[in-house]
């Protein structure tokens, strides 16, 4: 049988490892959120750098699309589905 002052132990112990084990976590996802804005983002050799506005601007019309088009089956898609807006609207325009 466990005296109060044992439950009161185990308790306070249950509550500092579960305490414990978030702030755990916490502390890992702040390193990594600090790591990847420092590497990535902030730092002074952040690739972000890269991507100035003179670097785009200098970038040829296939250098931009390559690095930001869209892929080639979504334009198709949207070709697709612009022809079938047509085609209904024309249809509309006839039942009218």
């Amino acid at each position: 049988m466990l005296l109060s002052s044992d439950y009161n132990i185990q308790e306070i112990h249950d509550i500092l490892k579960s305490y414990y084990h978030i702030a755990r976590e916490r502390f890992v996802d702040n390193c990594y959120t600090q790591a990847v804005g420092h590497f990535l983002v902030t730092g002074r050799d952040t690739p972000l750098k890269l991507f100035s506005s003179n670097f785009v601007t200098e970038l040829t019309e296939q250098q931009l699309q390559d690095i930001a088009g869209e892929e080639q089956a979504t334009k198709r898609k949207r070709k697709q589905l612009e022809k079938e807006i047509v085609d209904l609207e024309n249809g509309k325009k006839v039942l009218h």
